[in-house]
């Protein structure tokens, strides 16, 4: 597999900053409970923004999206990914029939149904914390929005909207033609705005694959490095000149986050089925 992804310049990522980041047990609270899901992710040589710390970060601890709050490093786009690997599709096991998609509702029809929920959550954290749930296996029947946002008692809400956010997300998860996109601003949004709720979408999905999947993740070493490097992710904010070259940027970026998702579902959500019908 070639790990010579080509990542942009000026987004960067301070080394020594987040390494410390990453060396850390981040403890938050939640409303009505802790959630404490730790995975623990070998790092090896790969990450090359690490380097020169000459030690490996031992555990990274996963939180679900309300409880985990941004304001990281600031983060050119450009560097963002900071070298790291294009991922394939050889260890993914989709050999599900076409079929015709849900459409996924957009930015606006989310956050206006959002709206009267009164949750501390944007339309990217809704849909990274679903896509993640989904990722590690978790299922979206009876009260999936109190699931993914690890809050029992939060009554689910008969919005069609959200349903067809469920639905969308779920089919478009486990669809052949790997035709999965994230839920972001518009493209009349500046690119900071996008890069930011980019990264807000990274922390959201983390969370929801952490309830998902648990302590120990049937991952792949691909399925690894994708953790990894959607960690470092969320733990960025945006830095950015607005130009086109970090309009480029944030596409590349964006595609890199999509293809990680898929990896991690292919991993946590489609393998252990495939594995099941086998035996």
């Amino acid at each position: 597999m070639d790990h010579g992804f080509h990542a942009a310049t000026r987004f960067f990522v301070a080394a020594d900053q987040l390494g410390a980041i990453m060396n850390e047990l981040f403890l938050l609270l939640a409303q009505a409970a802790i959630f404490f899901a730790q995975a623990l992710l070998t790092l090896g040589q790969r990450l090359d923004a690490l380097d020169h710390l000459q030690q490996a970060v031992e555990r990274i601890l996963l939180i679900h999206p309300r409880t985990m709050s941004g304001g990281g490093p600031a983060v050119k786009l450009k560097d963002a990914l900071g070298g790291r690997a294009r991922y394939t599709w050889g260890l993914l096991p989709r050999s599900f029939a076409l079929s015709a998609q849900p459409s996924m509702p957009d930015w606006q029809h989310v956050q206006a149904a959002l709206a009267p929920l009164q949750l501390a959550v944007s339309p990217a954290e809704l849909h990274g914390a679903l896509a993640g749930w989904l990722a590690g296996g978790g299922a979206v029947d009876g009260a999936w929005l109190g699931k993914i946002l690890a809050d029992e008692g939060l009554a689910q809400p008969d919005d069609a909207t959200l349903n067809e956010l469920r639905d969308a997300t779920a089919a478009a998860m486990e669809d052949r033609e790997l035709n999965f996109h994230l839920l972001l601003p518009d493209d009349d949004a500046s690119v900071d705005v996008r890069g930011n709720a980019l990264f807000d979408w990274c922390r959201a999905f983390l969370g929801g694959f952490g309830l998902a999947a648990g302590p120990n993740p049937p991952l792949s070493e691909e399925g690894t490095e994708a953790l990894e490097d959607m960690a470092r992710l969320a733990m960025a904010e945006a830095e950015t000149d607005g130009d086109e070259e970090d309009e480029a940027a944030f596409a590349e970026i964006e595609e890199f986050v999509r293809v990680a998702a898929l990896l991690l579902h292919g991993d946590c959500a489609l393998g252990p089925r495939h594995r099941k019908r086998l035996h």
